[in-house]
């Protein structure tokens, strides 16, 4: 009875020890996919990080593209405005010309743009500008007494 029972545990020891050996080498086997698992979430992460930083480096490399260009353009005076017609066509304009009084603006051009600059100030919500030497009064939205005015405000 005892060599049985000896024998019926070391058929039981036996069979301890192969399903040890089997957990220990799926014990290895996992371990070994979980360090392959995190170092492809480390790459993963990495070329993540690393595709950001390339996405950042085009977006500087094109405003930096776009400052070099505004930073040319400062040192260079911009092309100017022709106010005059060139000198071919002035001598021959001169030659048809009768009177001296041709080479000042129209008249009436120079009326309208006092009224055009206070239509542009009323728009902007400005007073309309005070010309210099003006042989006219100034029109006013209503005329005001101002002699009547100083009389009340002693009086009150």
């Amino acid at each position: 009875m005892l060599v049985k029972s000896n024998a019926r545990q070391s058929l039981q020891i036996q069979r301890l020890h192969g399903e040890c050996s089997r957990l220990l080498s799926e014990n290895l086997d996992l371990r070994g996919q979980i360090l392959n698992l995190e170092t492809q979430l480390e790459e993963s992460h990495a070329r993540r990080v690393a595709d950001h930083a390339l996405e950042i480096k085009s977006k500087l490399e094109a405003q930096f593209a776009e400052m070099a260009s505004v930073l040319a353009t400062l040192g260079v005076e911009p092309p100017r405005k022709r106010h005059s017609p060139p000198v071919l066509i002035r001598r021959r304009v001169a030659k048809t010309r009768v009177f001296p009084s041709a080479t000042s603006p129209p008249r009436s051009k120079s009326r309208t743009m006092p009224q055009d600059s206070e239509a542009l100030a009323f728009k902007e919500g400005r007073l309309p500008p005070i010309s210099e030497n003006k042989s006219y009064p100034r029109a006013t939205l209503r005329q005001v007494n101002f002699s009547s005015c100083y009389a009340a405000t002693r009086l009150g």
